[in-house]
């Protein structure tokens, strides 16, 4: 039940940030950055859920994801600098 106000709580000030210019500001920067690496994630290498259980195997789990999508940024970046 306590979880339940919380929530019920959360619900009213999700867009309150995006009223004023510093939370529109921050937005947009996190736009800019962090979102479209999860989407490319998602998307491009496939990863939806983990497939272990535990703390220790899902952190591991999720090194060799943000890994894969280093290592493939960083081929296509070395294929944008061969050529250029």
């Amino acid at each position: 039940m306590l979880l339940a106000a919380r929530v019920g709580d959360l619900h009213g000030t999700h867009g309150a940030p995006h009223r004023h210019r510093v939370g529109r500001t921050r937005y947009k920067l996190r736009q800019q950055t962090v979102e479209p690496v999860f989407g490319i994630i998602k998307q491009a290498i496939g990863f939806r859920r983990f497939m272990l259980r535990g703390l220790e195997k899902v952190s591991l789990e999720w090194i060799l994801v943000t890994l894969s999508y280093n290592l493939r940024r960083l081929h296509t970046l070395g294929a944008v600098l061969k050529a250029a």
